[in-house]
Formats: C-alpha cells, sequence, structure tokens
C-alpha cells in the first residue's frame, strides 16, 4: 500500500507502525493519505493494549491535532448509517 501511495505522492505522510495501514481510506486528490478515525482509535487500542478513552485521547491530541507539514495526513470520521 505504501509503495502504491508513493505513486500518487512520494512526499505523502503516511503514520507508523505500519499496523496503522489498515485505517486508509485512500489518497486526496492533492495526494495526502486519508485515514478513517474510527480504525485509528482501534487499532491504536489494539497494538498499545490501550482503553478506549486512552486511545481516543492519543488519537485526538498527537494524530487529529498535529501537524507534520504540508502534506499531513487528512482523518476522517466515519458516517454511521441505519
Amino acid at each position: 500500500m505504501r509503495d502504491e501511495i508513493a505513486t500518487h505522492n512520494p512526499d505523502a505522510i503516511v503514520y507508523d507502525p505500519k499496523e496503522l495501514d489498515a485505517a486508509i481510506l485512500g489518497v486526496s486528490h492533492c495526494g495526502k493519505v486519508v485515514y478513517s478515525y474510527t480504525k485509528l482509535v482501534e487499532l491504536f487500542k489494539d497494538v498499545n493494549d490501550w482503553t478506549d478513552e486512552e486511545s481516543v485521547d492519543w488519537v485526538q491530541y498527537n494524530v487529529v491535532g498535529g501537524y507534520l507539514g504540508e502534506f499531513n495526513p487528512i482523518v476522517v470520521y466515519d458516517l454511521l448509517h441505519d
């Protein structure tokens, strides 16, 4: 997946560890990697053996609230459908 992202934008920022690739939804028209918020929370929880609250706090502060440069990833909130 990371190789495919690099074909769209070699400067795209992809989060580590690689387990977080499971939260990738795609690449935006401007070359930013797009992540699912819900999946990031689940994956950080699983990878670090955190509670829901710890994982949400981490993702909110360090991922959603972080800025890594021009190609900072986009995190989208999943819409739940009935």
